[in-house]
């Protein structure tokens, strides 16, 4: 008991971003392609953080595909998707070849299948991915819209600050075999860190 209280304190004094870590390497590879981004990387093994724009790194945006991390997790957890090796079936809409079959949960989230994602989020319903949602302190936690696509539809946003900060907490609490307790953990860390 007393390593899981170490594990929580730990996971919660490590989930924020670290005092003005920066990178201005990564500088040239925005300005060569002519994009506008921002770049954040924590190395746990050596305990260090990088980041390039730190003002685009706070900012929210839409979570787009890296909503399917925590769509994944919810499904899981409510028994929605039981493994990585369950399959959805193709609904026959022509979309993307790689999207056009039946796809295990590791294939779609490979591909970021979108519609494989939708159906996970139709199945776990409104009311539970809100729970969700709000639990896990995602973002600005606005799941409005259609159910099958509040990530996609700019109401949901969530700063790549935040992101690193729940995966960072995600990959500490992987390592406790009981799914209950490290889902308490993680939910409640979340609520510390804000």
């Amino acid at each position: 008991m007393k390593k899981l209280l170490y594990l929580f304190l730990a996971v919660t004094l490590f989930s924020c971003t670290l005092n003005k870590p920066k990178n201005d390497d990564l500088k040239k590879y925005f300005d060569e392609y002519k994009v506008v981004g921002t770049f954040g990387l924590y190395d746990n093994g050596r305990g260090e953080f990088s980041v390039y724009n730190m003002d685009r790194f706070k900012q929210r945006f839409l979570p787009a595909s890296t909503f399917k991390i925590v769509n994944s997790l919810i499904g899981l957890q409510t028994g929605v998707i039981v493994n990585e090796k369950m399959v959805i079936k193709w609904d026959g809409v022509k979309r993307r070849d790689a999207w056009d079959k039946d796809l295990t949960m590791a294939e779609a989230f490979k591909v970021s299948a979108v519609p494989y994602y939708q159906e996970v989020a139709r199945r776990i319903g409104r009311d539970t991915m809100k729970i969700w949602v709000d639990s896990l302190k995602y973002g600005n936690m606005d799941i409005s819209g259609p159910i099958d696509s509040f990530w996609l539809n700019n109401k949901l946003k969530i700063s790549p600050d935040e992101e690193l900060g729940l995966i960072r907490e995600i990959s500490v609490i992987s390592l406790i075999r009981d799914k209950s307790l490290a889902f308490l953990l993680l939910t409640s860390s979340v609520y510390l860190r804000n």
